[in-house]
């Protein structure tokens, strides 16, 4: 599972399908700025979501639309967890 330690993200996606990297975003500072490449997006476009824990139990969905990049405004602060769902 791909992983920044210094930064705080994991990313739990499949790497045969879609390649997701993440960067520090300059506004807002420090937080992730999101981008994935390959697969192809459901019909409501791609679903990003966003957890507290490796089991996504608590998953909150956010962006989902047909772009291929997001910041996230409110990732800063502790460990999250991304994925992209079907």
């Amino acid at each position: 599972m791909p992983e920044d330690p210094q930064l705080g993200w994991i990313f739990v996606y499949d790497p045969s399908q879609v390649t997701l990297t993440a960067t520090k975003a300059t506004t807002p500072a420090g937080a992730p700025a999101l981008e994935w490449f390959g697969g192809t997006a459901g019909s409501t476009g791609w679903k990003l979501q966003r957890s507290t824990s490796p089991a996504f139990t608590s998953a909150t969905t956010v962006y989902q639309g047909p772009l291929r990049t997001f910041t996230d405004a409110t990732g800063t602060g502790s460990t999250l967890y991304y994925r992209l769902a079907p």
